[in-house]
């Protein structure tokens, strides 16, 4: 049996996300549970990321100090 036990976090923010899409040249939509558009995300990314989080989990307090 073989069994996926990932010991590190796995987080892609939306900002992250936003400024990927827009180095490739496109414009990031965020859409429904249909696939229709909600929003166009056309500013820069650095006007559309969002606060880090601001208390710290244990479990990524555990994964940082492993690594």
């Amino acid at each position: 049996m073989i069994r996926a036990n990932a010991t590190s976090l796995q987080l892609q923010t939306e900002a992250d996300m936003s400024k990927a899409i827009h180095e490739t040249g496109h414009t990031p939509v965020q859409r429904d549970t249909f696939y229709e558009p909600i929003r166009a995300l056309e500013n820069t990314p650095a006007e559309n990321e969002a606060e880090p989080p601001s208390g710290k989990s244990k479990v990524m307090e555990d994964n940082l100090a492993t690594a």
